[in-house]
C-alpha cells in the first residue's frame, strides 16, 4: 500500500511540476522566446529609407522562417509514385466516362 501512495503521489508531483520546468529550461537555455524579433530579426527599413508597416515586417519575416524550413521531399519510391501518377490518371478518366454517361 506504501508503495502504491509514492508511486502515485510522484505521478502526481511530476504532472504538477514537469511541464513548468521544461519550459523554465527551454527559456534559460534561450531556445524559448515568446517575442517575434529574437526568433527572426527584421530590417526596420526598406530600400527607399521609409520605415516598414508592420504587415511589411510580418511577410518579410515568414518569409525568413519559410528559408530555414526544409524543402519537401517526396516519400514515395519510384514505383510508387509511378502507380500514384496512373491511379490519377485513371479516376480523372473514369471521372469524365461517369459524367458523360449520366448527361445522356
Amino acid at each position: 500500500m506504501a508503495l502504491e501512495t509514492i508511486i502515485l503521489a510522484s505521478s502526481v508531483l511530476y504532472e504538477l511540476i514537469g511541464p513548468a520546468c521544461a519550459k523554465l529550461s527551454l527559456y534559460l537555455s534561450k531556445s524559448y522566446s515568446e517575442k517575434l524579433e529574437d526568433l527572426v530579426p527584421a530590417k526596420q527599413f526598406n530600400e527607399n529609407g521609409k520605415i516598414k508597416n508592420d504587415v511589411d515586417l510580418l511577410i518579410e519575416r515568414i518569409q525568413k522562417i519559410q528559408e530555414e524550413i526544409p524543402k519537401h521531399k517526396t516519400w514515395l519510391e519510384e514505383n510508387e509514385q509511378a502507380f500514384m501518377e496512373g491511379y490519377e490518371e485513371q479516376r480523372i478518366g473514369y471521372n469524365r466516362n461517369y459524367l458523360r454517361f449520366r448527361r445522356r
